[in-house]
């Protein structure tokens, strides 16, 4: 697993839609996309951001009683439709048409524009991130860290035994770090599986050493293999955590994806940044 945290901007590039020049994602690698909410003052753009959502969307927005709920879901759904229309220009944002499997998880119903496009969409405090690949179920999740929630309460209850054992283990000053280290892993995995909740959390477990590595492993129920799994965490603030899960491929000696890494605001501009892995 790598674990990087971001920095300036080493590559800047349009925010616009360029049927010339569209975004490439190649096989073997993963986009990631950060857009930072509270940055998002500008009324106007905001209007924008609704011309572009569908008529559900907006009527769903419309429902959140709290302000920044409403805004977060505006941007949310604003990013990914802007986004696929990086990729694939031909598409205006306001024309993707998704959908939701039996498990909740979103997918694009116009699929034969972006072929084995795949997608996974998550938001906290702050940060709307979305993560992309080709041909390999994805999973993304991201948590501020900064709240004051029943942490071990919750690991308690959800974390496998081991988890919480080591969890519990470490100097107290530590142990918020570890708890959404974990939960941000186990989210995202249950996210690239596809099944959601219906995973139960304490069927698979993760194992840091005091090198920072990381490995997972599964309960018999799971049939799952750990060497079919890459990971990696970043963290794009001080504040922030995020998790990402690809399934690869159970093949020994599969290279890993590559990563990069997006500081993005829908409309107006995007920008690779500087991760520094340690």
């Amino acid at each position: 697993m790598s674990v990087s945290s971001c920095s300036s901007a080493i590559h800047p590039f349009s925010a616009e839609p360029n049927p010339e020049k569209p975004l490439l994602l190649g096989c073997g690698e993963v986009h990631l996309w950060c857009v930072f909410s509270d940055l998002i003052f500008d009324v106007n753009l905001l209007k924008k951001y609704k011309d572009i959502l569908s008529v559900e969307e907006n009527q769903k927005a419309s429902r959140f009683y709290r302000h920044h709920d409403r805004q977060q879901f505006l941007l949310t759904r604003t990013t990914i439709r802007t986004l696929l229309s990086l990729y694939e220009p031909d598409v205006a944002a306001r024309d993707w048409d998704f959908g939701k499997d039996n498990y909740g998880k979103p997918f694009i119903k116009n699929y034969h524009i972006i072929d084995d496009m795949q997608f996974s969409i998550s938001h906290s405090r702050g940060l709307v991130v979305v993560a992309l690949t080709r041909g390999s179920p994805i999973g993304v999740d991201v948590e501020a860290t900064n709240g004051n929630g029943d942490n071990l309460g919750l690991a308690k209850r959800y974390f496998s035994k081991e988890e919480y054992a080591n969890l519990t283990a470490l100097p107290i000053e530590d142990q918020n770090k570890r708890f959404f280290d974990l939960w941000t892993l186990k989210e995202a995995y249950i996210k690239a599986c596809g099944e959601g909740l219906s995973i139960p959390l304490d069927s698979f477990w993760y194992e840091f050493t005091d090198g920072g590595e990381m490995s997972i492993d599964f309960l018999p129920i799971r049939n799952d293999c750990a060497n079919a799994w890459f990971f990696c965490q970043l963290y794009p603030s001080q504040m922030h955590v995020i998790s990402v899960a690809v399934k690869k491929s159970e093949i020994e000696n599969v290279a890993d994806p590559i990563v990069s890494v997006n500081k993005y605001l829908p409309l107006m501009y995007a920008e690779t940044v500087n991760c520094v892995e340690y």
